[in-house]
């Protein structure tokens, strides 16, 4: 059973770490010096990454300026530590886009907002919650999923 439920975490564990590898900044070092974050593929989708940072951006602002208690769902930060939090931090800048956009208006902000490409927005969504969705499906820890990753993996390949 332990080597069951070994193998079920490493599909669920790999999952995060393609997605973080791919969706997150990553940190390099030249000679021995940090280098800044920089997304390792940005120069194959920029507006995929602009929309990322965008979000981010929009909802660290939302919160500092307090305008975020003027929304109807409050956004969601980032967390680092799993993937699905960028799901919700997307799925909340999704949810109040056109809402949030007014305030900046109101304060000539709008700009914050111009790099969110509402549809690429909605597709990182549909993706994210795809992959969210096998994670969930592989990581009980009392029933046995191995059965399930082929059917997850041809699943995936045909969602992308």
């Amino acid at each position: 059973m332990s080597s069951q439920f070994e193998l079920d975490l490493c599909y669920c564990h790999r999952i995060s770490i393609v997605i973080n590898y791919v969706l997150r900044k990553q940190t390099r070092q030249v000679d021995g010096v940090k280098q800044a974050p920089v997304y390792l593929f940005y120069d194959e989708s920029p507006f995929v990454y602009d929309t990322i940072d965008a979000s981010k951006e929009l909802v660290t602002y939302m919160k500092q300026t307090k305008q975020n208690k003027q929304l109807k769902n409050k956004m969601k930060q980032d967390v680092a530590t799993r993937f699905d939090g960028l799901l919700i931090t997307l799925q909340c800048v999704s949810a109040e886009l056109d809402e949030s956009t007014e305030l900046l208006k109101k304060r000539k902000k709008e700009d914050r907002a111009e790099k969110i490409f509402e549809e690429l927005l909605d597709e990182l969504i549909r993706l994210l919650h795809y992959f969210k969705l096998v994670s969930k499906s592989l990581e009980p820890f009392n029933t046995p999923t191995l059965h399930l990753i082929g059917m997850w993996l041809a699943k995936l390949k045909a969602h992308l």
